[in-house]
């Protein structure tokens, strides 16, 4: 017998719920809620703006930041989009453009943050070149280098001030 995490009564069979994460095991009702939920918040991630995704993914763990959505929900958002969000916020998609790391400094070219994928083939478009699993890492820690001139983003690097700005 296991114990659900969700509503903490025991049931025999398990169930893997990825809403919260690959470890959480609930009894199927509690699971069918969840999902329901889960369904429910994605609808909503759809329709928010490319800066309050960049927000959200600049968080951490949104949800436990008392946000609505959860880190998969959003990463998976971001790649959903892909580089419309960049052309969203203004930035770069160019893959030879440059990007700063908003903790170290270090400068790298969009290409080398975002990994090829391994099949190269007839390309139609820049997102078939790029993995876009990787696209949530240049939105959480980087942003492009032109924008390292603005006077708050240089005191947010300054001050280590980065959870809650949005560049």
């Amino acid at each position: 017998m296991k114990k659900c995490d969700e509503c903490e009564k025991e049931y025999e069979e398990f169930a893997q719920d990825e809403v919260k994460n690959f470890f959480w095991f609930c009894c199927k009702e509690c699971c069918d809620k969840l999902d329901i939920e889960d369904k429910k918040n994605r609808e909503i991630l759809k329709k928010e703006t490319a800066k309050r995704i960049l927000y959200l993914i600049r968080l951490g763990h949104p949800t436990e930041k008392g946000e609505l959505y959860n880190r998969y929900q959003v990463m998976e958002e971001i790649e959903n989009r892909g580089f419309d969000l960049l052309k969203e916020l203004g930035w770069n998609t160019d893959l030879e453009s440059l990007y700063k790391n908003r903790y170290t400094g270090g400068v790298y070219s969009l290409s080398s943050l975002i990994p090829p994928k391994k099949e190269r083939g007839l390309l139609d478009k820049q997102e078939d070149i790029v993995n876009l699993g990787q696209l949530f890492s240049v939105l959480e820690h980087y942003s492009p280098l032109e924008l390292w001139g603005d006077e708050e983003m240089f005191e947010e690097y300054k001050n280590k001030t980065t959870q809650e700005s949005l560049f």
